[in-house]
């Protein structure tokens, strides 16, 4: 009996395992190794179930495990419309010296996190003038997103997501009422579109990366990443106000990673 019940507990959805808390009294009460096993259960429960099998068709790994991904779950920010997604990569080392192959022992000692976005619905305005700090994260417009099939975005927090969202959009507009000028800087031989068309097209470019870059005095400075080799910096003076609007091309290297 006691084996079924286990077996039908591994196969409730997450939903119910979601269901599973944990409060303050209690971790402030009860035993030690009971608060460590809920936590663990906590932390593992906001992942996406992963399956690291490798196919069959592919070649055998040849290197030691250094390191391992996992995606959270949808979850919804403090800005209206705006969905996030944690990617935590787990680090391994070999715990001892010899050969390095894919079955050398390895323990996890680290770890490294970066957020991703996704905006439901552009921004309004400013992070400080349009957050909630109400809203729930189990808002249900954030549900069950994939970065395989919705365009997320790296930044490193929710206020720099979108501020530099938000900044690219209003460059978009200052560019196309003659407000500001843009510059492109473009190999020749690699863009053919006038520099005004790049900046029409930005709008619908796939957003990949926001990122605060170094401004000069009295001026803030975004950089978002379009698809993945071109950016757009725009800066912004105190009024918040569009003053320079500045498209370049990116060199991107990528070699082979070997399993």
């Amino acid at each position: 009996m006691g084996l079924r019940i286990a077996l039908l507990l591994l196969l409730l959805p997450f939903q119910a395992w979601a269901q599973q808390t944990v409060t303050k009294a209690q971790l402030r009460s009860q035993d030690q190794r009971t608060s460590e096993r809920q936590l663990r259960d906590q932390l593992w429960s906001i992942f996406e179930p992963i399956d690291e099998r490798r196919r069959k068709s592919r070649p055998a790994p040849r290197r030691p495990l250094d390191d391992s991904w996992l995606t959270s779950r949808s979850y919804a920010a403090q800005v209206p419309g705006l969905c996030r997604i944690d990617s935590v990569t787990l680090r391994f080392a070999p715990v001892e010296d010899g050969p390095r192959t894919a079955r050398t022992p390895v323990r996890a000692y680290g770890l490294d996190a970066i957020a991703f976005y996704h905006f439901r619905k552009p921004p309004k305005g400013w992070h400080e003038d349009i957050a909630d700090y109400e809203r729930s994260p189990w808002d249900p417009e954030c549900a069950g997103l994939d970065r395989s099939k919705q365009d997320f975005f790296s930044a490193p927090d929710d206020q720099i997501a979108t501020d530099g969202y938000h900044a690219m959009r209003r460059a978009v507009r200052a560019s196309a009422d003659g407000k500001v000028q843009p510059k492109c800087r473009f190999l020749a031989a690699y863009e053919k579109r006038p520099c005004a068309q790049i900046v029409a097209d930005t709008a619908k470019a796939t957003v990949t990366g926001v990122e605060r870059c170094e401004p000069i005095p009295s001026q803030t400075c975004y950089k978002v990443t379009l698809g993945q080799d071109e950016a757009v910096r725009v800066a912004m003076d105190a009024r918040d106000e569009v003053q320079s609007v500045e498209f370049e091309q990116m060199i991107v290297l990528w070699h082979e990673r070997i399993d």
